[in-house]
C-alpha cells in the first residue's frame, strides 16, 4: 500500500508510490518525465523473465501525483522519451520483427504509429526536438572498424539521415536543445573499445568522458570545454538548461573558475564553463523545465538537493536511503536515485532502494521552498 513514509524538519513530504512486485525505476533521466500540467509522472517496470536486471523491455506507467493511481500506457522498448509538449514516444515490437515507434498524448491517451522509412534502431535512448518535429538517437554504424553515430527522424516526414559519426558515441546520451532544436548535445566516451563483434571491452580510456554538440543543419560540431584537458572528466550526467543553451553537467572531481570550486558545472558550447554550486559532490543532474533550479544526488550521503542554477545556493530535499554494493549488483541502475523535478517545481520523484528493492519516491516541496534559494 502507497503511504507517506516521511514528514522531515525541512517541511518535505516523503511518500512511497509503488509497491508492485516487478523491478521499477523512474527512467535513466536528466528530464522531467511528467505531464506539461504535473498531474502524472511516467515510470518503467519491468517484463519478461524473473531476472532482476533490466532487459530491453518495459511496461511504461502513468502514475498520478498525491492521489498514486496507476494506467498502463504501453509496453515495448526500454528507456522512453517524453516531449515538453505533453507525449510520450517509445518503440515497440513490429509484425516484421523490427520495431515501431509510437506516440501516446498524455492528456487523452491516444495512440499513434509514427510511419518511419525503415526500422527504428536505438542504441541508446531517445530524445524528442521542441514542437515534436524530429526525434534522434545513437546508432552503431559498424565494429570493425569502431563507428557510432547520431541518426534524425524528421518525424512529419518519416525520413533518417545520419548527422554525425564518430568511433567514441558509444553511450551518446542524445539531447535536443530546447530552443528551436537545431542542437543535438553529445556524450563522447573517448578510449572506449568494442570487439568486431560489437563486445564492450572498454567504456571509457585515459582520454575521459567530455560533450559536443552537432548541428543537424550542417553537421557542424563544436565542443563543450568540459572533461580533459580543461576539467576532470565528465560523469556522463548532462542536461541543457531551459532555453539558456547553456549544459548542467557533473564531473568526477572538482573545479574552480576563480569565483567557485565544485563538480557542478554549466558550460555554452565553446566557452569555458562556471561553477554552479560548491559544497557537495553531486552525481546524477537535472535542470528543471524553466531552467532556473537544479535536483541532484549526492551519492556518498544517499541524499537528495535542489538549488538555483544562477545563485548557486542548495538545500536539501530528503535522503533516499541505502545504494548498498550487493543491491546496485543486483537491481543496476534502478538502485540509483536519479532525482528530477516536477514542471510545477512541486515535486521531486526519485528511485529508493530503503525497502530492500527500488520503488519510486515522491517528495513534496513546500510553499517558498525554492523561492529561498534565488
Amino acid at each position: 500500500m502507497m503511504s507517506k513514509v516521511a514528514d522531515l524538519d525541512n517541511g518535505v513530504a516523503v511518500y512511497q508510490a509503488t509497491d508492485e512486485p516487478e523491478v521499477k525505476d523512474n527512467i535513466y533521466c536528466e528530464r522531467s518525465y511528467c505531464s506539461p500540467d504535473s498531474e502524472v509522472f511516467i515510470y518503467q517496470r519491468k517484463v519478461g523473465d524473473d531476472a532482476p536486471v533490466w532487459k530491453h523491455e518495459s511496461e511504461l506507467v502513468a502514475c498520478h501525483f498525491g492521489t498514486w493511481e496507476k494506467q498502463v500506457l504501453g509496453r515495448g522498448h526500454s528507456y522512453p522519451e517524453i516531449s515538453r509538449e505533453g507525449s510520450l514516444f517509445y518503440c515497440r515490437p513490429a509484425k516484421n520483427g523490427e520495431r515501431e515507434l509510437v506516440k501516446i498524448a498524455l492528456d487523452s491517451g491516444d495512440h499513434q504509429l509514427i510511419p518511419v522509412e525503415g526500422h527504428v534502431r536505438p542504441y541508446t535512448g531517445m530524445t524528442i526536438s521542441p514542437g515534436e518535429k524530429s526525434l534522434s538517437y545513437g546508432i552503431p554504424v559498424g565494429f570493425d572498424p569502431q563507428m557510432f553515430g547520431v541518426e534524425v527522424i524528421d518525424l512529419l516526414t518519416g525520413k533518417k539521415c545520419v548527422v554525425c559519426e564518430d568511433p567514441y558515441i558509444c553511450n551518446p546520451h542524445t539531447q535536443f536543445d530546447q530552443v528551436d532544436g537545431n542542437l543535438i548535445l553529445v556524450q563522447q566516451n573517448r578510449g572506449c573499445e568494442f570487439d568486431k563483434e560489437g563486445n564492450n571491452i572498454r567504456n571509457i580510456g585515459e582520454e575521459g568522458c567530455t560533450l559536443f554538440v552537432v548541428d543537424v543543419r550542417d553537421g557542424i560540431t563544436t565542443p563543450l570545454l568540459v572533461g580533459p584537458p580543461h576539467t576532470n572528466s565528465c560523469t556522463g550526467h548532462q542536461q541543457w538548461i531551459g532555453d539558456t543553451l547553456e549544459v548542467l553537467l557533473s564531473i568526477s572531481g572538482t573545479w574552480d573558475d576563480g569565483s567557485r570550486e565544485g563538480n557542478l558545472l554549466a558550460a555554452y558550447p565553446g566557452k569555458r564553463p562556471r561553477v554552479v554550486a560548491e559544497g557537495h559532490r553531486f552525481s546524477h543532474v537535472h535542470a528543471s523545465n524553466c531552467g532556473r533550479y537544479f535536483c541532484c544526488d549526492v551519492a556518498s550521503s544517499k541524499e537528495i538537493y535542489v538549488g538555483s542554477i544562477q545563485a548557486g545556493r542548495c538545500a536539501l530535499v530528503c535522503p533516499f536511503g541505502p545504494d548498498p554494493e550487493d543491491v546496485y549488483r543486483m537491481y543496476g541502475q534502478s538502485s540509483h536515485a536519479h532525482p528530477y523535478l516536477s514542471p510545477d517545481l512541486k515535486w521531486v520523484v526519485f528511485n529508493s532502494c530503503r525497502t530492500g528493492c527500488p520503488e519510486i519516491h515522491v517528495a513534496s516541496l513546500p510553499d517558498g521552498f525554492l523561492d529561498a534559494l534565488l
